[in-house]
């Protein structure tokens, strides 16, 4: 696996489609306040590392809201990568 330019918002965009259970470019969009371009590029990453799946027309989110600070951590240290955890201050 390589990410080595994580978007500094990624985790706080795994929060959002874990939260919602749904994930579209549209909503990044819109909750991030960003680009289309950086929230396809977010919606990426977020398939890279395992948190949603594409099926068909959607997206599958595969991991919990609960679970997503370990799941992260374990990402970090499995692959030797640095995830901002806390890009802006941002209410889900």
């Amino acid at each position: 696996m390589t990410l080595p330019n994580p978007d500094p918002d990624l985790y706080i965009a795994a929060q959002i489609v874990s939260s919602e259970q749904k994930a579209s470019i549209s909503l990044l969009q819109r909750r991030l306040r960003v680009t289309y371009k950086i929230a396809s590029e977010i919606m990426q990453q977020l398939q890279e590392i395992g948190i949603i799946e594409k099926s068909d027309e959607t997206y599958k989110i595969l991991v919990n809201e609960d679970d997503l600070f370990l799941y992260f951590s374990n990402l970090e240290e499995k692959y030797n990568i640095k995830i901002p955890v806390a890009g802006r201050i941002f209410e889900v």
